[in-house]
């Protein structure tokens, strides 16, 4: 027989039980009233919680995510929802990246859900909100689905492409290491017998036969996270181990990610 899953902290369990439909409506209900009595986060933590922990339907997935995702962007950038993060005071000569460090969040992030559109702008007396990271990556592989996590809880989900059956995407617990905009790619023999000489440096980001996309996410042993030049492939296993989003997609996922943050594939 099957070894037990080995629990890690932040992540839930491999899905035993399957959500009803009149657990659903219950969990609709109940995250209803709760919003109406204002708590947002017990709200997100009850959705949040069914969605990770019980084995659904597809339209039941769709069903929770589409009420999850609206909410726990609201708790993330509302300044009257502290539960997640806190208020902070620029002061003379900060910096994101240093305002950033010690919460363990990308100065990208910061610059998301404080509606900031260049680094620099910041000012003294401005007041942001910031929120205690890292962010977490589940990507469940036979759904074609990654899942953000904030200490255990949902955040956002995206759809996948995944490696074939010859090349497949890795399991098991691993980290981000570098991250790359623009990325360029470096071509297999393969590529080189096909497409003739490369130069130097690379194929450049934004070139149709670059395969990376607008940002590179490694997560070690020669594999990312990264966007796509074909986004008709996601949803399909079509890549050689590497997890492939639409750009648009990876690219809020790499302002959430930052070195170390944790991914787990199952």
């Amino acid at each position: 027989s099957a070894l037990p899953e080995k629990a890690i902290p932040g992540f839930p369990r491999t899905s035993q039980s399957a959500l009803t439909s009149d657990q659903l409506a219950s969990a609709f209900k109940q995250a209803k009233r709760l919003r109406t009595e204002a708590q947002l986060v017990e709200a997100r933590d009850l959705l949040s919680d069914v969605y990770l922990n019980n084995r659904m339907t597809r339209e039941q997935r769709t069903r929770l995510a589409d009420e999850l995702e609206p909410l726990a962007s609201e708790i993330l950038r509302s300044r009257s929802i502290l539960g997640d993060g806190q208020l902070y005071e620029v002061e003379p000569g900060d910096v994101l990246v240093k305002i950033a460090r010690p919460f363990q969040v990308p100065p990208e992030f910061i610059m998301r859900i404080n509606g900031i559109k260049r680094a620099g702008s910041i000012r003294p007396r401005q007041e942001l909100k910031l929120v205690k990271g890292p962010f977490d990556v589940l990507v469940e592989l036979a759904l074609f689905e990654l899942t953000v996590l904030h200490h255990g809880k949902f955040v956002r989900r995206y759809p996948i492409g995944i490696g074939t059956r010859e090349n497949p995407t890795p399991t098991g617990l691993f980290k981000v290491g570098t991250k790359l905009e623009k990325p360029a790619y470096f071509p297999t023999a393969t590529d080189h017998q096909r497409r003739g000489p490369i130069p130097p440096g690379g194929i450049p980001s934004g070139d149709p036969d670059n395969p990376l996309g607008s940002r590179w996410i490694d997560i070690g042993l020669g594999y990312g996270i990264h966007g796509t030049n074909e986004p008709d492939t996601v949803g399909r296993e079509f890549s050689r181990g590497c997890i492939r989003l639409r750009n648009e997609d990876v690219e809020e996922l790499y302002d959430m990610l930052t070195e170390g943050s944790r991914v787990l594939i199952r």
